[in-house]
């Protein structure tokens, strides 16, 4: 007697297909090979947002003597959110740089489309650099119950919409050429360690050059010296990545990177 799958097992794997087969139909349609991703927070705000909401509470704590705990902590939230917000900016501007950088330095076969994974936050700062600078840009979503929707800035017909993650990591890295990584919870940081270990176990094809912007946050965050002081991390697997805060320095590695990594292919 021959063995059934199981009908619930069946399903998912017919999603999973489903979620292989029509993004690369799509790719293919629209001359799609290169990317240069973007990761970051859902949650970041652009500055003329932040910056209203910190005026605000500074008009409401004008001529108030005695201020509770709640409007205290309500204050260091928005000043958190305003400081966070120049990463907003830093993606926005990277963006827009680098796919102008892309289409003046590439054909149309070889252009570098800026992708993200199409939510808001450093996403859609991201999709928008890309889109004011004239450029098709793409959102690869997922579906979750909260902060997950797709961004006005991603190109229409560019904007995938998946169920579940391992197809839409596979999508996020199968063209990329560059990650820059901003900061960002702990889907950021499931997607940086997932292809970090990619690279650093030799399983990604290719050398694909790290960004993670904002040295302060990601050092603050993870203290991959400890890994290297307890022997659990090699000193040269710090290689594989590059701290930068400025956003002509990560354009000038990523550019520099992308160039030398086609000269190295011969492509």
């Amino acid at each position: 007697m021959p063995a059934t799958i199981d009908k619930n097992l069946q399903k998912h794997l017919d999603q999973l297909q489903k979620e292989l087969r029509e993004p690369a139909e799509l790719f293919a349609k629209n001359g799609i090979h290169n990317t240069i991703v973007f990761f970051g927070s859902a949650r970041i705000k652009p500055q003329d947002s932040t910056q209203s909401e910190m005026d605000r509470l500074h008009r409401d704590f004008k001529g108030v003597m005695m201020k509770d705990q709640e409007e205290w902590d309500e204050l260091d939230r928005a000043s958190h959110a305003h400081y966070m917000s120049r990463f907003y900016e830093a993606a926005e501007s990277l963006s827009g740089k680098l796919a102008h950088w892309s289409r003046t330095h590439f054909s149309t076969r070889d252009q570098h489309f800026i992708t993200t994974g199409g939510g808001p936050g450093i996403m859609e700062a991201a999709n928008k650099g890309a889109s004011q600078a004239g450029e098709p840009t793409i959102g690869i979503n997922i579906r979750i119950p909260t902060e997950q929707h797709p961004n006005p800035y991603i190109t229409p017909g560019l904007s995938l919409h998946f169920e579940t993650f391992p197809m839409r990591k596979f999508w996020l890295m199968y063209f990329a050429r560059a990650l820059v990584i901003f900061p960002g919870g702990i889907g950021t940081l499931d997607e940086f360690f997932e292809i970090y270990t990619l690279m650093k176990t030799r399983k990604a094809t290719r050398y694909i050059p790290i960004v993670l912007f904002g040295s302060e946050y990601w050092k603050e965050l993870i203290n991959f010296e400890t890994l290297v002081r307890f022997n659990t991390l090699d000193r040269s697997s710090l290689d594989f990545f590059r701290y930068c805060d400025e956003v002509d320095e990560a354009f000038s590695f990523i550019t520099d990177e992308i160039m030398r990594d086609r000269e190295r292919s011969g492509s």
